[in-house]
């Protein structure tokens, strides 16, 4: 009987309804095309790809920079001008009553505020965009 494609059975395949074969090993070993090629895919990014990785970083620091700065300026006012508003609205009792105790916890409250406040700064297109590039790669 002559081999031919008809009769190849590839890798990974399943013989079945079937009392007994015979088979023949051709083209084995790691150097064969089917194995090189049966590793992890790598994922080619453009150009522009890589751009607006860097531009979505960017943008992700300078949200982060301005939550930080907000925070900051925050406990500076709090420290210094905010607690004598006490009288009208006071601190819930999570925070602490000492001036700068307190501040300081409303501040760390305000950063996570201002990050859904200013959250839009992001373009929620290229947030997918940068997302979907790391789970691939």
């Amino acid at each position: 009987y002559s081999l031919d494609n008809d009769k190849v059975v590839l890798r990974g395949c399943v013989l079945r309804n079937t009392q007994w074969c015979y088979g023949v090993v051709i083209f084995a070993g790691k150097d064969t095309k089917l194995m090189q090629n049966s590793g992890k895919t790598k994922f080619k990014r453009t150009s522009i790809d890589r751009l607006l990785n860097f531009i979505i970083i960017g943008i992700v620091f300078f949200l982060l920079s301005m939550c930080l700065f907000c925070m900051i300026a925050c406990g500076i006012w709090e420290t210094i001008t905010g607690r004598y508003f006490q009288v009208y609205l006071p601190w819930d009792t999570l925070v602490p009553s000492e001036p700068l105790g307190g501040a300081t916890v409303i501040a760390l409250l305000v950063f996570f505020s201002y990050a859904i406040v200013l959250n839009t700064v992001v373009p929620i297109s290229l947030y997918v965009r940068y997302v979907g590039d790391v789970t691939i790669s």
